[in-house]
């Protein structure tokens, strides 16, 4: 195996602005002529031929993050300000991975290596820490403890998740079952945030359910409506989520699950 060519598609952090192209060089040199911060977290990630993503370069600040896509012919620059966005998705597959950010303006997909999601991390805490003011609380996690002894890598996935919060208002696990594609997941509603946390199929997704899963987090005063549309065939139904801009995000589940949600989407609606 070619190490170079396979640690080629991993991001890396630049500590160095020197060792880009000029043309990126020209580009930070604006952006950080705009920042106190002149030392911020700054990650290369490789262009992905296959989902034909461009190099993209990523400067990460305290409440603020820019996206360079270089074209090599041009650069493409988007800032977006923590506090605009709707919702961070992060889904971590066997190798190619990627996180999706949504503002309400753009909507951009970035895919990496998944041995680099490290960094992603990183980007996702400073997102949500600078969205939610409540830190270093001592959250009850009683409302999910029954986690424990039905789905123990779930409960400790939601534990991780769980920062930044006063209450546990509800949550709703749904259980793999070999009569659908559906894997396992929880759905936490807190005083300030909706979780979701997903698990892929074991008996249809085998390598991805060892290392793969999917978080997505929506603060919740970025939400205007929300509502369950039943499938046609009943073989799910989703739970759709409006935001202020006109943008929406849909998060599907097993049809057997229904049951289970009640008054769900009310409960969200009086949070909002």
């Amino acid at each position: 195996m070619d190490t170079n060519k396979t640690t080629d598609r991993w991001t890396k952090e630049i500590n160095d602005f020197s060792t880009l192209p000029e043309s990126l060089q020209l580009e930070i040199n604006k952006i950080l002529e705009t920042q106190e911060n002149n030392h911020p977290l700054a990650i290369k990630v490789p262009a992905y031929e296959d989902h034909e993503s461009l190099e993209i370069l990523l400067i990460i600040f305290e409440d603020l993050v820019y996206i360079l896509e270089n074209d090599e012919e041009y650069i493409e620059t988007y800032a977006i300000d923590y506090s605009d966005i709707n919702f961070v998705e992060l889904r971590i597959i066997l190798l190619d991975s990627y996180i999706i950010l949504n503002d309400g303006n753009i909507t951009k997909k970035i895919f990496f290596n998944t041995s680099s999601e490290g960094f992603f991390h990183q980007l996702i805490e400073k997102i949500r820490s600078n969205q939610n003011s409540n830190e270093n609380l001592q959250l009850n996690y009683e409302n999910i403890d029954y986690l424990e002894e039905i789905d123990i890598k779930l409960y400790n996935y939601s534990k991780y998740a769980l920062n930044f919060h006063n209450e546990i208002v509800d949550s709703v696990y749904q259980n793999e079952t070999s009569e659908s594609d559906f894997g396992s997941s929880i759905t936490i509603l807190t005083d300030n945030e909706l979780i979701f946390i997903k698990e892929p199929n074991k008996d249809k997704q085998p390598m991805d359910s060892l290392y793969g899963g999917q978080w997505l987090y929506i603060p919740l005063n970025k939400i205007v409506d929300v509502f369950i549309e039943n499938d046609k065939n009943e073989s799910k139904f989703s739970l759709i989520l409006h935001f202020k801009d006109g943008h929406n995000y849909s998060i599907d589940y097993d049809y057997m699950t229904k049951s289970s949600f009640k008054d769900f989407d009310k409960e969200i609606l009086t949070l909002i």
